[in-house]
């Protein structure tokens, strides 16, 4: 389950990551990591990705934070994890901003040997605005979702709308289910 997830977000990662204005296309480390990562060999990806997010490329170090997360080839640091995401997200990369704010978002996650990274709700909020204004569309849907319930952030509705709006624009799945509920909310509380 853990590595299906893991695979997924770096399919996403792949279809985004091309296109991030800060993403470093320097490095060997990254596409080498991420074809053996595809080949299901872990461990090996996990040395490229280590270089890659030493040496500063983004990705590498968006990856690399996501392996310590979830512990795979690794003994699990979510210290170490946040840590590695947090110079991602600094560096501007969208994709390690929404990171970021999910890693730091409504439920503890408890590693192995009983360490918790507590949520944090108006730094998740931070990094998940950070990432839509970097127009990141799954920011925006988890953005809309904190303004709407007022986790991090002042509850407000319409701000809510906004952003699962523009979420809902490019075709973020369930934003438009969102954004429909949302509105009919907002139309039966005027009446």
């Amino acid at each position: 389950m853990i590595v299906k997830k893991l695979v997924a977000s770096l399919v996403f990662m792949g279809a985004f990551g091309a296109s991030m204005a800060h993403a470093n296309t320097q490095s060997d480390d990254f596409n080498k990591g991420m074809e053996l990562h595809v080949q299901y060999k872990y461990y090996e990806a996990l040395a490229h990705f280590k270089q890659g997010a030493e040496s500063g490329d983004v990705r590498s170090q968006a990856l690399y934070s996501m392996y310590l997360e979830k512990g795979i080839q690794v003994e699990q640091d979510l210290n170490s994890a946040r840590t590695w995401m947090e110079k991602a997200a600094n560096s501007g990369y969208a994709h390690a901003q929404y990171s970021l704010g999910m890693m730091l978002n409504k439920d503890p996650i408890v590693a192995k040997y009983g360490v918790v990274l507590t949520p944090e709700p108006k730094e998740s909020t931070k990094w998940l605005m950070a990432a839509s204004m970097n127009n990141y569309p799954l920011a925006m849907l988890e953005l809309g979702k904190h303004y709407y319930k007022g986790y991090g952030v002042k509850q407000d509705k319409k701000e809510a709308l906004k952003w699962i709006s523009l979420a809902c624009m490019s075709s973020v799945a369930d934003a438009c289910t969102y954004k429909k509920k949302l509105a009919n909310e907002l139309k039966a509380g005027a009446k």
